[in-house]
């Protein structure tokens, strides 16, 4: 079918089969209007419209329904000349059977949008996700708008009203989103976008939970370093309060601190300074750093000293992983995974 002007489609349409309005390979001259009409599909898709190439808009604006597995309203591999409408439309979709490996209710797979991308986040009635917008393409940001919601989210909609997961859309919106000058919100689309991932796929199911705690999946690595600092403050916690806990030092009979400087022929054990407890801690949790502690060491031969002892060891591993963990996440590793 090919028109050289617009389409415009009103009043009522019904059938089977492929679909209540079939438009597949259609040539369209200008735009794509379906507005004040019902399409229903009545065991298939409403409008069937794969492979449809328009030279303007494409509007979706009728009460459309359609059944099964097929979806309401198909628009795969389709070229849209200017914007595509779906915001004063309604769509619904009644699943007679298991929905898995399904189409979806809106597909737009492949569909390519010169224009822009305009949705309603209301406009469909489904008991399970029906969007389907894997490998849709479209210039600038996308329109969102609802009907119940006061400040709808684009995020909201890819994670629970797409059929599955898939790294195209949410790829497409964060480059939008810089293209347009604003990386920051670029950045929270890819956390969402691996938040989704992570609901979803269950994949690396330690890694990816540990990432996103840790530097939310290598998007924000500034929070590994803030746990590097924190692990250095415990450890200086613990070497001035356990370390000036007080017991008899080894081969002696002299009662000091659990962290002192060893006795000498000359010179009893005595407690170490404060400074040195400080430079201990941080030898423990700064990793490749040298802090000069002047000889103070740690009395093992009893439970406090062994038990600081142990802690010294826990630190020294949580502070080379957070460590790890900031590389990671300012080189990119985690987010290549």
């Amino acid at each position: 079918m090919e028109t050289g002007n617009n389409l415009y489609l009103t009043g009522e349409f019904s059938g089977s089969g492929v679909g209540a309005v079939v438009l597949r390979g259609a040539r369209i001259h200008g735009e794509v209007t379906c507005v004040d009409g019902t399409f229903t599909g009545t065991d298939g898709p409403a409008l069937n419209a794969d492979g449809l190439v328009t030279d303007d808009n494409l509007r979706l604006a009728g009460v459309f329904s359609g059944v099964g597995v097929h979806g309401v309203v198909r628009l795969i591999n389709a070229k849209i000349g200017g914007q595509l409408q779906c915001e004063e439309g309604h769509l619904t979709w009644i699943t007679t059977t298991s929905t898995e490996g399904s189409a979806g209710s809106l597909v737009l797979l492949g569909a390519e949008v010169n224009g822009q991308f305009r949705y309603n986040q209301d406009c469909q009635t489904t008991t399970v996700p029906g969007l389907n917008v894997d490998g849709l393409t479209y210039s600038g940001i996308p329109t969102l708008r609802s009907d119940s919601v006061a400040n709808p989210d684009w995020t909201t909609v890819i994670a629970h009203q797409t059929v599955r997961y898939a790294p195209q859309p949410w790829q497409q919106l964060a480059c939008a989103w810089k293209d347009a000058g604003h990386p920051q919100e670029a950045t929270r689309v890819l956390i969402a976008q691996q938040d989704d991932r992570r609901r979803r796929l269950r994949d690396h199911p330690i890694l990816l939970p540990l990432s996103s705690f840790f530097f939310r999946y290598g998007y924000q690595p500034w929070r590994a370093w803030i746990g590097l600092f924190l692990v250095a403050v415990i450890g200086v916690t613990f070497a001035l309060g356990l370390g000036s806990a007080r017991d008899t030092w080894p081969g002696t009979e002299t009662t000091t601190a659990i962290a002192a400087y060893p006795p000498t022929s000359t010179a009893p054990a005595t407690p170490c300074s404060v400074a040195d407890r400080v430079g201990m801690g941080l030898e423990w949790t700064v990793p490749l750093a040298s802090f000069a502690s002047n000889g103070c060491q740690i009395n093992t031969s009893v439970p406090p000293g062994q038990t600081l002892a142990i802690i010294s060891y826990i630190l020294q591993i949580m502070a080379w992983a957070m460590a790890a963990i900031a590389v990671a996440g300012y080189t990119g590793i985690v987010k290549r995974l």
